[in-house]
């Protein structure tokens, strides 16, 4: 996801993968805290592996992006907070290409890492479930205990979200990476039809979340970026 970055706090957390440093601002424990406890279920157990899912698959999905931006002669590096994160760089090209993969490198990362997971999980004789269609891999027993509800949040985090990061909706990775394909066709309108399209989609999206899904959060999540979505297109269409 492509978010603005957040001030420096003293709460920060640094690390580093290889080349790329990275921080993590105290809003990103909170926020995936909050969005544990809202289980019906919760516990400090589960809300800890939760906590621990959301981290590793946001830090995987962020890595995706600054690896296809390093590839690419730029000096990235990552920041986690609030609802996700983002891979900071300064373009040193402008392709369209550059663009598209840098913005479907978060993505594929989290895919990626969510196969690894269900290909080690058969191999040693364990069914893998995908929520939240319970869909199943494999033939064995589900893992079960802790490292059950770790592995199927991360196949949630990383697959279910990560597929809806790909839809066309602004700020999402699928919004910027609808928006650079639109300018190659109409570079004078594009972003006012990314927009359009973000909206409605993100509409669309809610309504399936509401009725189908039963999820508040992410009814209210999505009726958020519609109404961003809105609001961006009005300034758009002032400004002619």
């Amino acid at each position: 996801m492509e978010l603005a970055e957040p001030a420096h706090s003293k709460l920060d957390v640094h690390f580093r993968i290889g080349r790329i440093p990275g921080r993590v601002h105290w809003s990103f424990w909170l926020f995936a805290a909050l969005l544990g406890i809202v289980n019906p279920h919760a516990s400090l157990v589960t809300v800890s592996l939760w906590i621990a899912a959301v981290f590793t698959s946001i830090v995987a999905h962020e890595l995706g992006h600054a690896l296809a931006a390093q590839a690419y002669g730029m000096a990235p590096r990552i920041v986690l907070y609030g609802m996700g994160g983002v891979a900071v760089y300064r373009p040193v090209r402008k392709s369209w290409i550059s663009r598209v993969v840098i913005a479907a490198a978060g993505p594929g990362a989290g895919f990626l890492l969510a196969g690894l997971i269900v290909v080690c999980g058969v191999a040693m004789g364990y069914a893998v479930r995908l929520d939240p269609f319970d869909f199943r891999v494999g033939s064995g027993t589900l893992i079960d205990g802790r490292m059950g509800l770790f592995v199927r949040d991360m196949l949630f985090v990383n697959v279910f979200w990560g597929l809806l990061n790909l839809l066309p909706i602004q700020p999402l990775d699928g919004g910027n990476i609808t928006a650079t394909i639109l300018a190659r066709t109409n570079p004078q309108r594009a972003l006012e039809r990314s927009f359009q399209i973000s909206m409605y989609v993100s509409l669309a999206v809610m309504a399936t979340m509401l009725v189908i899904f039963n999820s508040v959060f992410m009814t209210v999540m999505f009726a958020a970026l519609a109404y961003s979505s809105y609001n961006t297109l009005t300034q758009i269409k002032g400004s002619y």
